[in-house]
Formats: C-alpha cells, sequence, structure tokens
C-alpha cells in the first residue's frame, strides 16, 4: 500500500546537522553513498557526499565501536582492514567513541600481554590474534600514544 510523503518524512540538506569531518575522511576513502537529486526527469549525483554524524557512525558510535570489537582478536585480513579504516577516520570519530575504542583496544592489549607472557598458556588463543594482527593493532594504538 502506498502512502503519500509529507514535508516531516523528509530533510533537505539544511536540516541535517553535517559531520564535515566525516565527509571529508569517508571522500578521502572513496566511500559513502552517492546522494542524488532530481533535474528533470533525470536524476543526478550530487557532487559531494554529505552524512549526519548517525550516518556516518550510527546510533552514537555504536556502528564504529561494534566493527572494532569485532576485529579485535581476529585472525584473519579484518584487522588489517579495521586497522586501516581506524587510521583513517580516527580524526572524524566523535571523542566519546575514541574513548570507548581506545578502552577496548588497551584492554585487549592487557590480555594479550598477560597471555604472551605465561609460559603455560596456549599459544591457538591470543585477544589480539597473531603476531601479524597484534602488529595492525600496535598501529592503531600509536593514534592515541602520539597525542600530548
Amino acid at each position: 500500500m502506498k502512502r503519500k510523503l509529507d514535508r516531516k518524512d523528509s530533510a533537505s540538506v539544511s536540516d541535517i546537522e553535517v559531520n564535515e569531518k566525516a565527509i571529508a575522511a569517508l571522500a578521502k576513502a572513496g566511500g559513502g553513498m552517492s546522494l542524488y537529486r532530481k533535474q528533470g526527469w533525470r536524476y543526478v549525483t550530487v557532487a559531494e557526499r554529505l552524512h549526519t554524524t548517525q550516518q556516518a557512525w550510527g546510533f552514537d558510535g555504536l556502528m564504529a565501536t561494534s566493527a572494532v570489537r569485532y576485529c579485535l582478536g581476529r585472525r584473519t585480513y579484518i584487522a588489517t582492514v579495521c586497522a586501516d579504516w581506524l587510521v583513517l577516520v580516527w580524526e572524524s570519530l566523535p571523542e566519546n567513541v575514541q574513548r570507548i575504542i581506545q578502552r577496548d583496544v588497551e584492554e585487549a592489549f592487557a590480555k594479550d600481554d598477560a597471555i604472551r607472557a605465561d609460559p603455560v598458556a596456549s599459544p591457538a588463543y591470543r585477544p589480539l590474534g597473531d603476531d601479524c594482527d597484534r602488529r595492525e593493532w600496535e598501529r592503531v594504538r600509536k593514534l592515541w600514544e602520539a597525542k600530548p
């Protein structure tokens, strides 16, 4: 069943709070979603990519933190992809999201260090994954270690 949309069902660009840092990071990455506007009978691509904070990071950063939590400890290419993504977007992430990600990564490092130092611990499980995965998380760790 179709229903008629009225003004309150849509938002214009001026109605949306746009996170400029997120736009720059996503445009640099070639990611994001293309917007279209109607021109006559056709739809044409809008040159800039616009995202609200919610669209960029989802539900107060929940999607960003969930992605990092999923990737922590994985022993696959996803650790590298996640590290690359974090390096790219770190400055545009909201501060509370940065703090949560930093806490989660630091906790994983503490657990990983303890397991690696334990001579009877099984090498089958490490909170940061294999050595190659840990190197990727060390690269992420530099994002906040470099800050004064």
